[in-house]
Parts: C-alpha cells; structure tokens; sequence
C-alpha cells in the first residue's frame, strides 16, 4: 500500500472518532487534574472528624444522622476549591455534577448549611444522574435537619417520598424515611415518626444505620409507652454497632424498660453488668444510683439506703449536681414514706431543693414543696413535744420541778459538750482536699519560702509542731530556759486557763438553761397551752392528710385535737374532718357514725348544713349509678382521642356528687397537661422546636381546670396534688426569668462555623477605617442547647464607634452557636462571650 493511502486511511479513522477521544480526553484530564484530588481532599477531611458521642441526656430523642463534628478542617476547603475549578476550566466535563455534590457535602461539614443547601438543590435541579439525584436528597434532608427547618424537611421529604423517580435504590427511600422520622421527632410528632421508622427498619442494610435507627426507634416507643416494642428495640442495638456509646445507651434502656415492666431482677443484672464494665468506669455514680434505686423498687430498703449514702459522700466534683439531687429525693423518699421519720425526710427534700437549678411540674411532688411539708411537719412536731413537756413541768410539785430542771440542764450540757467534740474530732481527722497542698505550694511565691507570711498556714504548721514537742521557744538552750522560766509562768498561765474555761463553761450554761417562764404554773396558762397543742394536733392531721397523704397518721391527730376538750369549735372542726378522710377513703360506715355524731353535738354549726347537702345529693342517686359512671369512666380512658381531658371533665362535673367524680376530674388535669405538653412551642423560636413555657392558651385551660376542681371538690383526696401542680406552673413561668449561666453547667459556647468565620462577615464601620481599636465587646446570650439564640444584651460599656451596631447587625444574619450538651431540666441558658476588637480591624 502507497505511503500516501496509509497516512489518509489512518488520518479518517481518527476523524471519524475525532469527538469522543477529546470528550475522553477532557475528562480525563478534569478527573486527574482537580476531581481526583479534590475527592482526595474530602476524604482526608472525613476521616479526621471525631464523631460526636451519643448524647448524655438519652430522655432527649438521638439523631439517626449524627450533626457535623466541630470542625475548622482544611481539608474540606481544599475541596470546595478544587471542586470549584472544575465547573470554571471543565465545565463540559462530566465530572460538574460530582463536583456540586461535593461541595455541598464539603460545605455541610464546614456547617455552613446555607452554602450546602444551594449546592445540593443546583444539583438535584441541573444532573441527569440518578445516583446523584439521590445522593442529593438524601443530604438535603440532613442539611434542613441541621438547620432545624423541620416542618420544611418534612414537607420536603414527604414530596420525595412518594413522588419518587423510577429506579430509585430501595436503600435510598428507607434512608429517606429514616430522615422524615428525624424530622417528626423533633417536633415530637411520635406516631409519624414510628410510622416512618417502622418502615424503613425493614428495608436498611447498613448496620450501623440501621442501629442507630432502631435507637431512636425504642425512644419514640417509649412516648408511646409501647415499652415491650421499646425494648425489642434497644436489644438490637449492641450486636448491630458495637460502639462504646451505643451500646452502654441501648443497654441503659433496656434496663430501665424492663424497670417499668417490673422485671426488676433483670434490670439489675444490667445495671450490674454495666457498672463492671471498665469501659464505663465514668459511669459508675449514675450506674450506682439506678441499682440503688432498682433495689429500693425490690424493697431492699437497707442496701439501696446505703448505695445512696456512699454516693452523697462521695467528692462533690465527682457527683454531678442534678445526680446527688435525685439521691437526696430518694433518700427522703425512703425517711418520710418506709421510716415514718419526716424531720430527716425534711432535710433531705430540703438538700435536694437546694440542689436542682430548675423546678419542673411532674406528676411527681416537687422537692421543694416535699421539703416545706416535712419541715412543717418537724416544725409541728417540736412544738408538740416542747408543749407536752411544760405541761407536764407545770404540773409537777415544786421540789419535783427543781430537780427535773436541774436534770435536763445536765442533760443539755452534756449534749452540747458531745456535739463540740464531734466538731473538733472532724477537725483534726479531716483529710486533706484534693488540690490544696497544689493550691498552698503555687502560692508560696506570694507568700515568700515555706509561706512565712501566711498567716493561716504558719498557724496550721504551729499548731502540729507544738502537738509534738509543746510550746518549744525557738532559741539555743530551749530545755534550760524553759525549766527557769517554767515556773515564774505557771501561775499566770493557770489563771488564764481558769478565766478561759470559766468563760466557756459560763457560755454552755446559758445556752443550757430553761426558760423557766415558759413553764405554766397556774391553770390558766396551762388551759392555754393546752388549746395551743389541740391547735397543733389539728393543724398536723390536715397537713398528713392534705398534703403528705397519710390518713391513717391523719387519723390519730384528729382524734387528739377532738378530745382536748379545750375547744368546742375545734372539736366539731375535728369531726367533721374524720367524716371527711373516711368519706374520701369510702369508708362509709364511718364516715356515718361521725355526720351523726356532728349532728347531735353541733346541730347548729356549719358542718351539718355541709353533711345534708352531701346527703340529699345521695338521696338523688339513681341505682346502679356508680357502675355506670365506672364503666364509662373505663371507656373514655381507654379511648385514643385527642379530646379525652375535656370529655372526662364534663363526665366528673355531670357527676360531681359522686365519689368517683373527683378521681375523673383529676385524670381529666392529667390529660389537659399532657395535651399542652405536646403542644407547646418555645415562643419566638420559629423551628418548632418543642418545649414547656407553660404560657399558650392551653396552658390557661390547665389553670382553669386546675382552679376547678379546688372549687368543685373541697374534700377530694387530690388538693394537695392540685396546688402542688399550680405551685409548679408558676415556678415553670417564672423560671423562664432565671436561666443557669454556662459557668454553673461546664458550658462554653464556640460560635459557629468559627469566631473568625463570623468575624469575617462583620462589616466594618466606615468611621473605623484608619483607627486603631484593642480590646473585646462583650455580649451575655440566651441560647439553648442546639445552639440558637434567643436573646442578647451588651454587656460592656457601650462606645461610639458603630462596633455594637456592626456586630448585632451581623447576629442577625443567621448568627448562632454550636450544639452543646445541656442538663435536662433546662430549655435555655445565659452565657457571656467575647468578641475580640482587633480581629475585625484585619479585615
């Protein structure tokens, strides 16, 4: 063949294909040159982020998909700009839909959810790739997730589910699903979000998806109160995605759903298990309070009492606030409800009061209420025993009298002799505090060489010295000058030692002594304290039977009160309150023998007018009425409707006269709270991010209902409930005006994406330019554990430089803060943050 025909047949033949080798050639050239490193970059962005840990707080629904880790990795920019030069130099490159995507991804980590949502809507609108379509979907549910847009994600992801491309994987819509269940959860939509879990479990492959997913699963069940479903839920978790924190957070559920079933035997050995477990040794307070608690369930009175007491002696620093609360509550629990001895009850309640931050309205008594009660109780109780005592002082002849009094004076010395032992035993045996031998040696620059202008400290070390070798003079020949002077000393110093304990003995005395005018003498003043201890005994018997629920003990004081016989009015006060607790406690035998009983000795007093209403209300009782009412009663609780609080309460008020009728209205309260629980919204939030402000309009239907049924029912056994519920909304609101601050709660605030990301988007005043400025503004934040703010006020002193103005103009685009983890009695918290001055000037 011609040398010429060759060149021509091999010139067509690369004509002919001329088109796609450039259009190979340029993506080849766009994937080597800016995709592949631009991936590579991405992928060392990735694996450098530590994963968030799963939530302390597991009462508080966990994310499927984990939010960004902090980040201000360098590697995600790099590949933001290298995918960026693809779609500037390759823009016909088939690699432009891959580079969006990971941009957006990129943005996403960088938690500039913004930047993020753009690229991946661009793509979704502009790729013909099915795969990426999906890709893009899936990562703009968790962008809206992130950005709290629930309502949008929801609207969003609804539309994709089931409008959704022919081919799409079976993996792509269950991981959908999974992020419209997200999205329900956080607006505490739980039937939908089981709904949309439920379906998806079915169709994940991925293991570690498909346990995380079954972990939010069990807590949506649990709100269903579905806790056998719940703990089905939870076993899966471990064998699934053996990661430390899953796994102790499934196994912590599993126990405490099968506390709630009463499988205490097998919440115990998981507990147990779990406390053994070295992996969780940081645990191991909170382990020890649910086996302390666990085996108080099981009645195990003496070793749960003395778990908790090892836990409230344990460092403080080692024990969380909150955690030494909840054991001060079961401690006085166990004092007040199994030992019947309400002062150290009070004081219990009183410590754990001190120690919770927040007040929370829960079916539950409040600690603080609980502490007021028992305090009263104790209070009460004294002055019972103190007027028991002066009569019984009064009344003894005076030779008798003498030497009683000379005998509780002996008494009350030598317990105040023992207590100021105790005091100085503890003294001299208090071991040293972690950290202050550090504190006292970082300080002897301060206080010169071995600290011998420390005052306190040179005391201390005196004092040691001389319980060796005595009051030692710090001279040559100590022994000869001591033995001279020894002498010459001795008598002054017995003097002082004399005054000394004179004085002192003379202090004890009077901190001994009776008021011997207390003490009544004639008949008179013992008639009168007689009618003040009758009072008192009333007074304890309604405060047992009110607020502490103890008719029984009640009882007893009733019965003392009635029989002083020092009072008429407070004996008939007396019976009537007897005929009541038995009434309430459907005693009706009893509660008979006492409205008879009131009617023949007090047929003019109040409480007989009270005793004929209650009767002809009873007269006008149909037969079988109570049946019926039970029944329906039974119906309505059974019932899954939204309106079940009012339709209970119009069946306790149509049947107000009846015994059940009170027990009705208050399940009628319960479901009205549980109802404005699932509905309120923090105002001014704008998310739809659910929590309790107890200011919507059906929290005032709380109030009303509330209010209600003080007024309707003044004998039901539920009044000390009632006003324990409306104490503990007025707390609620008023708490809105008392947040922690990050300083109490270990928080510190980290702005998002960064301080100097942020600091970047100010805009600098124009009367700034040319100025040199130091220095920090500083701002207090109201913000909550997502990290968005509320509120802001300044709390430096305002200058004139427009820098404030600079600033909060800047909060207002978006501005917010990182996730952070947040005690859960709280919805917000104030914190201080400084923005430093001469950061904006370099921009």
């Amino acid at each position: 063949m011609p040398k010429k025909l060759l060149i021509l047949i091999v010139t067509c033949s690369f004509a002919v294909g001329c088109t796609g080798l450039k259009e190979g050639w340029t993506d080849f050239r766009a994937y080597y040159n800016t995709f592949y490193n631009a991936e590579e970059h991405f992928k060392d962005g990735v694996s450098s982020l530590q994963e968030r840990p799963l939530r302390s707080n597991l009462q508080q629904p966990v994310r499927i998909h984990p939010p960004p880790a902090t980040t201000e990795n360098e590697s995600f920019k790099q590949a933001i700009q290298k995918s960026a030069s693809i779609l500037k130099r390759h823009k016909q490159s088939k690699w432009v839909d891959d580079a969006l995507l990971l941009m957006g991804k990129s943005y996403y980590y960088l938690q500039q959810f913004s930047a993020a949502l753009d690229r991946f809507e661009q793509v979704a609108e502009l790729s013909t790739d099915k795969d990426i379509k999906q890709q893009a979907a899936i990562w703009k549910g968790r962008t809206l997730l992130d950005q709290n847009a629930f309502e949008e994600g929801i609207s969003y992801l609804g539309q994709v589910v089931q409008e959704y491309p022919p081919g799409w994987s079976v993996q792509t819509i269950a991981e959908l699903q999974t992020l419209l269940g997200e999205h329900h959860a956080m607006l505490e939509n739980w039937g939908e979000a089981a709904g949309y879990l439920s379906t998806a479990i079915d169709k994940i492959e991925d293991k570690s998806l498909l346990a995380r997913t079954f972990f939010l699963y069990g807590q949506i069940l649990e709100r269903q109160e579905r806790y056998g479903e719940a703990l089905f839920a939870f076993k899966q978790v471990p064998p699934l995605f053996p990661e430390m924190a899953y796994t102790y957070g499934a196994m912590l559920k599993q126990a405490e759903n099968d506390r709630r079933q009463d499988n205490l035997d097998a919440a115990l050995s998981t507990y147990r298990q779990l406390y053994r477990d070295d992996k969780y040794r940081n645990q191991r307070n909170r382990l020890s309070y649910e086996i302390a608690y666990t085996l108080e369930l099981q009645e195990k009175l003496a070793e749960a009492e003395k778990r908790y007491r090892e836990l409230n002696n344990t460092d403080s620093r080692r024990v969380n606030r909150s955690l030494r609360a909840r054991v001060n509550y079961r401690l006085g629990r166990i004092y007040s409800q199994e030992y019947q001895n309400y002062a150290a009850a009070a004081a219990y309640f009183d410590t754990s009061a001190t120690l919770r931050s927040s007040p929370v309205v829960d079916s539950n008594r409040e600690t603080e209420d609980l502490a007021e009660a028992y305090g009263r109780y104790a209070a009460l109780k004294k002055s019972i025993e103190e007027a028991d005592s002066l009569l019984r002082l009064g009344r003894l002849p005076q030779e008798e009298l003498d030497v009683a009094i000379s005998r509780i004076e002996v008494q009350k010395r030598r317990d105040l002799l023992k207590k100021k032992e105790q005091r100085n035993e503890n003294l001299i045996n208090r071991p040293t505090l972690r950290g202050e031998e550090s504190r006292e040696d970082s300080q002897s620059g301060m206080y010169g060489f071995l600290n011998y202008r420390n005052e306190t400290l040179v005391a201390r070390q005196k004092t040691e010295f001389e319980m060796i070798w005595g009051n030692r003079p710090l001279v040559d020949n100590w022994r000869r000058s001591d033995a001279i002077s020894q002498a010459a000393d001795s008598q002054e110093k017995t003097s002082i030692e004399k005054s000394q304990k004179k004085e002192a003995y003379a202090s004890d005395n009077r901190r001994a002594e009776l008021n011997l005018d207390a003490i009544p003498q004639t008949a008179s003043q013992q008639r009168r304290l007689e009618a003040e201890r009758a009072s008192l005994y009333y007074q304890l018997g309604n405060l047992l039977f009110l607020e502490l629920n103890e008719p029984d003990s009640a009882r007893i004081y009733y019965h003392k009160a009635m029989n002083a016989e020092v009072d008429s009015a407070l004996r008939a006060q007396s019976m009537y309150a007897l005929h009541a607790l038995f009434r309430t406690q459907q005693q009706a035998d009893s509660s008979r023998y006492w409205a008879k009983k009131i009617q023949r000795r007090f047929p003019d007093s109040k409480y007989v007018r009270l005793i004929n209403n209650e009767s002809s209300g009873a007269t006008n009782k149909p037969p079988n009425r109570d049946t019926t009412l039970r029944k329906e009663y039974q119906r309505m609780v059974a019932a899954k409707d939204s309106a079940k609080g009012k339709q209970l309460r119009a069946l306790a008020i149509a049947n107000s006269s009846e015994g059940l009728a009170s027990h009705i209205h208050y399940k009628a309260i319960r479901a009205y709270i549980q109802r404005a629980k699932q509905s309120d919204t923090l105002a001014g939030n704008g998310k739809g991010i659910p929590r309790f402000t107890m200011t919507t309009a059906r929290w005032d239907s709380v109030r009303a209902v509330l209010a209600e049924h003080d007024s309707l029912f003044p004998n039901s056994p539920y009044l000390s409930e009632i006003r324990l519920l409306q104490k503990g909304i007025e707390r609620a609101v008023e708490a809105q005006n008392r947040l922690p601050n990050c300083e109490e709660q270990n928080v510190t605030l980290a702005v998002s994406p960064s301080m100097e990301v942020f600091l970047q988007s100010v805009s600098v005043p124009g009367r700034m330019e040319g100025q040199s400025f130091s220095g920090k503004v500083i701002y207090s934040f109201v913000v909550d554990e997502r990290g968005q703010v509320y509120s802001y006020t300044l709390r430096s002193p305002s200058t004139s430089t427009g820098i404030e103005e600079a600033l909060e103009s800047a909060f207002k685009r978006g501005f917010s803060f990182k996730p952070f983890e947040l005690d859960s009695s709280f919805t917000k918290i104030r914190c201080t943050v400084s923005f430093p001055v001469d950061q904006l000037q370099k921009n």
